[in-house]
């Protein structure tokens, strides 16, 4: 429902939905993959969100918030298979084509020092 939220007052240049028609206009697309490799990793068991900023041009970025639903909305388990977790529309992942895609957020994930998950989770 669109009402005033948290931050809302910052988003003046923002938009909440964009055209499948214009996804070409996103400078960082090559963010979506990672963005899903983080929500694959962490169960995030809703649909992921994001908002895009308009440039001075006609370009934007996405912005990707809303991470409440990670680690099965909190319930700190990993469901066998999330019912979603991905950005609508899936043209966000249409070049990718293998694992190489994934990088380098596989690796980041993969590398995380387990001192700094363990701060994190506290």
């Amino acid at each position: 429902m669109p009402c005033l939220h948290f931050g809302s007052i910052f988003m003046e240049r923002c938009l909440d939905a964009f055209p499948a028609s214009s996804f070409g206009r996103v400078r960082n697309r090559h963010v979506f993959a990672g963005v899903l490799a983080f929500d694959k990793w962490t169960a995030n068991t809703r649909r992921r969100q994001a908002v895009f900023v308009r440039g001075p041009d006609k370009s934007c970025e996405a912005e990707f918030i809303a991470s409440g639903a990670c680690f099965n909305c909190g319930a700190w388990n990993f469901a066998a298979n999330p019912p979603d977790g991905a950005f609508l529309p899936y043209l966000s992942y249409l070049k990718i084509r293998g694992w190489e895609a994934f990088e380098p957020w596989l690796t980041r994930i993969e590398t995380l020092p387990e001192s700094l998950l363990f701060r994190l989770a506290a």
